[in-house]
């Protein structure tokens, strides 16, 4: 039977422009380790609301293999103004020639990193342009 694991991130408003930030996943899932599932795809969303015409928000989904100790970028959405942005990410595709980088909040904008995915996700997120309030929200589910 296919199961997965998801959640969602807690609302984040911001006031002002702020430098990278980092986010941990929800505290019922602080510390987590998922259970050695090799899991075949995340979906992922971003809902954010920028309210202003200047506010540009980064925001990266992270993912460590080795507890937290090194983070890799798997996906940036970029927003401009108010959306919704979708991800998919393949976790059983053909493995590249070079190894991935440890990466930290350096992923391209509107660009995600297909394959594994190790046991622990956080976000970064970055505000720059604007002083007005912008929110965003994040949900993440992981497919077997």
């Amino acid at each position: 039977m296919a199961g997965g694991l998801s959640w969602t991130f807690d609302a984040v408003t911001i006031q002002t422009t702020v430098a990278t930030t980092v986010l941990n996943i929800p505290s019922n899932m602080d510390n987590v380790m998922f259970d050695g599932t090799a899991y075949n795809e995340l979906f992922g969303f971003c809902n954010a609301s920028l309210i202003g015409s200047s506010a540009v928000l980064d925001v990266w989904l992270q993912t460590s293999p080795d507890e937290g100790n090194t983070w890799r970028d798997i996906a940036n959405w970029h927003f401009t103004a108010a959306s919704v942005q979708f991800i998919q990410v393949q976790g059983r595709t053909g493995g590249g020639a070079a190894p991935i980088a440890a990466s930290d909040a350096a992923l391209a904008s509107n660009t995600v990193v297909q394959g594994t995915v190790g046991s622990r996700f956080r976000l970064k997120y970055r505000v720059t342009g604007g002083t007005t309030p912008t929110t965003f929200q994040v949900s993440i589910y992981l497919k077997d």
